[in-house]
């Protein structure tokens, strides 16, 4: 497995991470329904969901434990977070750095699921350096981080992909972005968890 975890602990002790995620090694995804062709022909579709909605059970797990991290805060902090507590979900979690109040976000921790859904690294690399080569995902994970960051509340998606994310190596997934912040006034972080139905298709 290519994920660091040594890297992952290192981000949620305040530490720098030596490196990013490496090679991505796409025969380890993790909580994943078998492969299909099902590629949208339209455009991608995204649906708000309520979290009771959510189909993975590992995603009611990662939602169980970011509530028993609140206490009886709005969202907890991210030195809250401890990587035992969401070991099995590692694969699935994106831990994203919110950048002068939502204007960029930048990757912190992305596990290797997430990686190879998109084909590529993220890790340690901004949203807005995707922009050009996949507009219509940026453009949608702006809105929906911007969704969290202003209401202070945790937003689950299903989206099925169309034609006009092409880098997208799934058909459907689930995701749930939780808030995480120092105060119930502002986030300065989301905990994001996604499980994905992959495309036989995509090699």
């Amino acid at each position: 497995m290519s994920f660091s975890i040594k890297s992952f602990v290192q981000e949620f002790l305040c530490e720098p991470a030596e490196s990013a995620v490496g090679d991505i090694d796409h025969k380890h995804i993790a909580h994943n329904l078998p492969a299909v062709s099902r590629r949208n022909p339209c455009s991608t579709v995204i649906e708000v969901i309520s979290l009771d909605e959510l189909q993975f059970p590992a995603l009611h797990s990662g939602v169980h434990y970011w509530r028993q991290l609140c206490g009886e805060r709005r969202f907890p902090r991210r030195e809250d977070l401890r990587p035992r507590g969401i070991a099995g979900l590692l694969c699935n979690t994106e831990l994203v750095r919110v950048l002068d109040g939502g204007s960029d976000y930048e990757y912190r921790i992305v596990g290797d699921a997430v990686a190879c859904a998109y084909g590529r690294q993220l890790q340690n690399h901004r949203l807005s350096d995707f922009e050009a080569t996949a507009p219509a995902t940026v453009r949608v994970t702006r809105k929906l981080f911007g969704i969290v960051i202003d209401n202070g509340m945790p937003l689950a998606v299903r989206s099925k992909t169309g034609h006009d994310t092409p880098e997208a190596k799934f058909t459907e997934a689930e995701t749930v972005i939780l808030p995480l912040g120092i105060c119930d006034s502002a986030v300065d972080h989301v905990l994001v968890f996604s499980c994905y139905l992959l495309d036989s298709a995509v090699p």
